[in-house]
């Protein structure tokens, strides 16, 4: 019995101190939340969660993929792969998590687990990137990338056609 104490006690330190947002709940009823699931759905600190159903919380271009991987959990026993679902946060505002989901037992509850990292400003940052991106490669400016020593890394479109160079040849070209 210590020893299931101790094991106990061990998890609850790794869950409380994890850096992914760790939510276990009961049919959507929040059994425990640890500190980062409730700093990424922006739950107040005292907050009484034990009223919230955390499928409210799911963003409805969501809900029908999330039924389907419960059915998924339910039925094989293990968790599904990381999926990339959007939800809604306490506060109404739009966040998309890299999510998954396992079955537990938690104290004498057969309850599920989820486990998640918010990706919403990471997918933000990589949308713009790619906007930049496609502007480079489309300017009709001759923008060029090469290491120190003159090898090509990049040559936008333009380039490619003002120097003659054919895009997939551009990494065999040395500019010095």
């Amino acid at each position: 019995e210590d020893e299931i104490r101790e094991s106990e006690k061990r998890y609850r330190t790794l869950a409380d101190n994890s850096p992914m947002g760790i939510l276990v709940h009961d049919n959507g009823t929040p059994l425990y939340t640890n500190y980062t699931a409730r700093r990424i759905f922006e739950v107040e600190p005292d907050a009484d969660l034990s009223k919230v159903n955390a499928y409210d919380l799911i963003h409805p271009s969501s809900k029908d993929k999330v039924s389907e991987l419960m059915k998924e959990i339910l039925a094989s026993g293990k968790a599904h792969p990381l999926t990339v679902l959007k939800f809604i946060t306490m506060k109404g505002k739009e966040i998309e998590l890299e999510i998954t989901s396992l079955p537990i037992r938690y104290g004498n509850i057969n309850a599920l687990q989820a486990m998640f990292n918010d990706i919403t400003e990471s997918k933000k940052a990589e949308a713009e990137m790619n906007k930049l991106a496609e502007i480079v490669k489309h300017s009709h400016e001759l923008v060029n990338l090469a290491t120190l020593d003159g090898n090509m890394i990049f040559l936008n479109d333009f380039g490619c056609k003002m120097l003659g160079i054919e895009p997939n040849l551009v990494s065999s070209v040395n500019i010095m």
